[in-house]
């Protein structure tokens, strides 16, 4: 999914959890090389609280190989 480079957008997932059990989510993720800035930021949220901030830099990446990395 390619979001707007001129505002911030959102992707989001809704899942059924139960209250002690242990999760463990994934997700891959790199950035349009062809829009400024170079450097992106984001975060993970889980139920609206700050999971996790990440940056990722596009400076050396092509449309052909975006450098996707896993989390």
């Amino acid at each position: 999914m390619d979001l707007n480079s001129v505002t911030a957008g959102t992707l989001s997932q809704t899942f059924t959890t139960e209250p002690g059990a242990k999760y463990t989510g994934t997700y891959s993720l790199a950035s349009n090389p062809g829009g400024l800035p170079n450097v992106k930021t984001g975060e993970v949220r889980i139920d609206g609280q700050n999971f996790q901030d990440f940056t990722f830099n596009t400076a050396g990446k092509a449309f052909t190989n975006m450098g996707y990395v896993t989390r």
